[in-house]
């Protein structure tokens, strides 16, 4: 027996019940004839052929680099978030099942509108108003319901899609009901008609339906803690609805016009344009009761929205580039790190990584991160964080003294003399705080650190490897002492008097030394070249030309013979420099402060003209605490502003993660994952 033709199982209903339907129906069309109209029009646009929607599905694999690898990124979240968001596209949304695991991510597209402003909410008992959705706080506060009658194949039948009967349905249910659209519910298509508020009108409305209704099993569904419903722009219509197993989001991608640019969703939160897709997980809590707002997007296009909320975009090439590959990095070794809270990997802040979508992305970003193309940074058989802060004041902090743990010796402690931080926004900066303000201040961070109203004494400890302050120790007017360890609880609990740990603080006065970068120079050791070659000594300038002679700097001896290339030995090894390069051989600072840095990274070196100037830093009021910083963040890692240092320097993006990761490489992420 051949099957039947999709479309002959149509809605069969008494002759009573279509004769008053349709006396109802045309009552309704004459005097709000736009509203059905509109909802006919959107479920005859709504449905396409599986080949349609096909160019928008996605898998995302670790296995296969032809898939790409998508991350997920909460954009609201706890407090920030709502339970429902308005979101819009320039030609329309693509709904379909989003599924993100912990392991897994994938788009299976299922339906469209044509419409360009749509509303994605919670699926509960809602309360709408003018341009705004919220939970109902009773029944009576109702005004979209989440019960529905819903409609499924009766069993035994045959037959196509049943969303090919949605526009005959919505033809002689939505005037009546309000609410007739298509859902996929647990992996399967089925249609919902009305939004009631409790089940008992919900299961009135199902029997009155079912009586006059054949090739239909009739029931009521109920919430769902993982649902998502989607309505359109005036809030009072549904026009799709979503609810699966877990990990199964409601998701929306924004919809494409053969020959037109390219659109995206847009955020009406913040008017931000955003690639991939957007999912709403349901977060219910003690404390919450709302969506996380997820954007499901590829790696590529999440390091793009990371660039311009984290650097300038004109930077240098190089410095974009050695940036994009730090973020691709960041996203690896970050993938479900808030996934047992939020169910995703990260957040859109500074908590995590600042993202703004396609929000200032311009050719030079999309240029960079697709050289940087799931590139990350590795080293042995681990892909490495790939930290990074503002900006360090002169150096880098060792992961332990930070947040503890151990990590490899790629993040250490180090100078980074390259980074002119005085020049910078809180590179360098002068506090003060009063005695009773910073027992305030200790107070609110921790209340067991101070029982006094005052803070009488002041001492500290600096890592010992570099300059920032890994213990605190104060003392209250009630003789209460109390210590404070990590420098990231040290400035922390130190608040808005300090930007970094890396500062020095002293009673009515403080002294303190920084740095001023005069120049930077990049040698690279990888080429050979002839010529001559000064060489700046304390005393002047030594002109190659002379006979052979030896020279010191930081590194070790140099021998030069005029007859010859001019061999420097480094740590590593033995180099040819190249012609008219100039090394300044002061590394301590002579009368004027002027010395050089010189950092050996084995194929290259950099070299730093510094003038170091110290002062002291007086309190404008007796008894209080002068405090003098340097840097702005954690200091682990890289320094954003150290890299545009070095690009403006003449790095190039490997030199310049070679000089804050020491050790690493950067490598092709599937090649990795291959490999381990």
């Amino acid at each position: 027996m051949s099957n039947p033709d999709k479309r002959s199982r149509k809605p069969r209903t008494g002759r009573k019940q279509i004769f008053v339907r349709l006396i109802a129906v045309i009552l309704a069309l004459l005097m709000i004839g736009s509203v059905a109209y509109i909802g006919l029009t959107f479920i005859l646009h709504g449905y396409a052929a599986d080949s349609v929607l096909s160019d928008y599905a996605f898998v995302s694999s670790k296995t296969d680099r032809n898939r790409g690898f998508y991350v997920s990124v909460a954009l609201r979240w706890g407090s920030s978030a709502s339970a429902s968001y308005e979101i819009t596209s320039q030609y329309g949304f693509v709904f379909g099942d989003a599924f993100i695991s912990r392991t897994d991510r994938s788009f299976t597209p299922l339906f469209f509108t044509d419409e360009t402003d749509i509303v994605a909410a919670a699926d509960a008992n809602l309360k709408t108003g003018y341009k705004s959705c919220s939970l109902a706080s009773s029944v009576s506060d109702t005004d979209i319901g989440a019960y529905h009658v819903e409609l499924t194949p009766e069993p035994g039948t045959q037959g196509g899609d049943i969303w090919d009967s949605a526009a005959e349905l919505e033809e002689i249910y939505l005037i009546e009901y309000g609410h007739v659209y298509p859902a996929y519910i647990d992996g399967v298509r089925c249609i919902r008609i009305g939004a009631f508020p409790t089940y008992t009108e919900a299961s009135s409305a199902a029997a009155a339906i079912a009586a006059g209704l054949d090739g239909f099993s009739v029931s009521v569904a109920s919430p769902s803690s993982g649902g998502t419903v989607f309505l359109n722009e005036d809030y009072d219509r549904i026009i799709f609805g979503l609810s699966g197993a877990e990990n199964h989001l409601g998701g929306i991608a924004a919809r494409q016009r053969d020959g037109a640019a390219r659109s995206y969703l847009c955020n009406t939160l913040n008017s931000y344009l955003y690639d991939g897709v957007f999912c709403f997980r349901r977060n219910q809590t003690s404390e919450y009761n709302n969506l996380t707002f997820i954007n499901l997007v590829g790696m590529k296009e999440y390091s793009e929205g990371v660039l311009p909320a984290e650097i300038f975009t004109s930077w240098p090439r190089e410095a974009l580039g050695a940036f994009a590959v730090t973020v691709n990095s960041f996203a690896i070794t970050g993938l479900n790190k808030r996934f047992s809270v939020y169910g995703c990997d990260y957040l859109a802040s500074s908590a995590d990584e600042n993202y703004s979508g396609r929000h200032g992305v311009n050719d030079a970003v999309v240029q960079a991160c697709a050289e940087a193309k799931e590139m990350v940074l590795t080293y042995g058989s681990e892909v490495v964080g790939g930290a990074y802060s503002s900006s360090q004041g002169g150096c880098s902090v060792d992961t332990q003294y930070v947040w503890g743990g151990i990590t490899g010796p790629y993040i250490c402690s180090q100078p980074t003399p390259w980074e002119d931080y005085s020049t910078i926004t809180r590179g360098l900066w002068f506090k003060e705080v009063s005695p009773t303000e910073l027992a305030s201040q200790l107070k609110s961070y921790n209340s067991s650190l101070v029982s006094g109203t005052s803070i009488t004494n002041v001492s500290y400890e600096i890592t010992g490897d570099s300059t920032y302050v890994y213990s605190l120790t104060v003392t209250d007017n009630k003789g209460k002492k109390s210590t404070i360890t990590k420098t990231s609880t040290v400035n922390a609990a130190m608040g808005s008097y300090t930007y970094s740990a890396n500062f020095v603080i002293g009673k009515n006065s403080v002294e303190y030394t920084y740095d001023k970068v005069i120049e930077t120079k990049i040698i690279d050791l990888r080429q050979n070249y002839s010529g001559n070659l000064s060489v700046k000594t304390s005393d002047g300038v030594a002109n190659s030309t002379a006979s052979t002679f030896n020279f010191f700097t930081s590194l070790g001896q140099a021998l030069k013979d005029s007859s010859k290339s001019l061999y420097v030995m480094t740590s590593s090894g033995t180099a040819v420099l190249a012609s008219e390069t100039d090394i300044p051989v002061t590394t301590f600072p002579d009368s004027g402060g002027y010395y050089t840095y010189v950092s050996d990274y084995g194929d290259f070196l950099i070299v730093t003209r510094l003038q170091q100037i110290t002062g002291v830093h007086r309190a404008s009021k007796s008894g209080s605490y002068a405090i003098v910083g340097k840097g702005f963040g954690h200091g682990v890692g890289m320094s954003q502003y150290g890299v545009y240092f070095l690009a403006k320097a003449g790095a190039t993006y490997d030199q310049i993660l070679t000089a804050y990761y020491p050790g690493t490489k950067v490598e092709n992420v599937y090649d990795f994952w291959a490999r381990n």
